[in-house]
């Protein structure tokens, strides 16, 4: 079967994120740093049905397809804190890309991770 070639391709130039698994609002291991991301608009649709959950939502990035991103974890864009809400494999542009879709945090995790750990880096 022929490949469509009017695929948009896919950019991850907007800056870098961090990724913290957490325990109790405490950032307790960095997965990995200086993720490149890109920026994804946040629907109204996708923002009124976390509404209708209880969350709200503030932001969407797209990273490099990888295994192992869980919701719940903590992402960090330059400084604020976001919990990831909702983590989608996307395969309709080139290259694949994760979907987080973000929620800010109101009242920070403290983060009690060693600063020379290179956990997953």
């Amino acid at each position: 079967m022929p490949r469509r070639r009017d695929k948009r391709f896919t950019t991850f130039n907007d800056g870098t994120l961090s990724l913290y698994e957490t325990d109790r609002r405490t950032l307790t291991r960095l997965i990995i740093s200086g993720i490149r991301y890109g920026k994804h608009t946040v629907g109204a649709r996708r923002y009124y049905d976390a509404l209708m959950e209880d969350t709200e939502i503030s932001k969407a990035v797209k990273i490099p397809l990888m295994q192992g991103i869980q919701r719940n974890y903590v992402a960090v864009i330059e400084g604020k804190q976001y919990r990831i809400e909702q983590v989608q494999e996307k395969f309709d542009q080139k290259p694949p890309y994760l979907l987080l879709t973000l929620e800010d945090i109101y009242t920070d995790y403290e983060d009690r991770t060693n600063e020379t750990d290179t956990a997953g880096t």
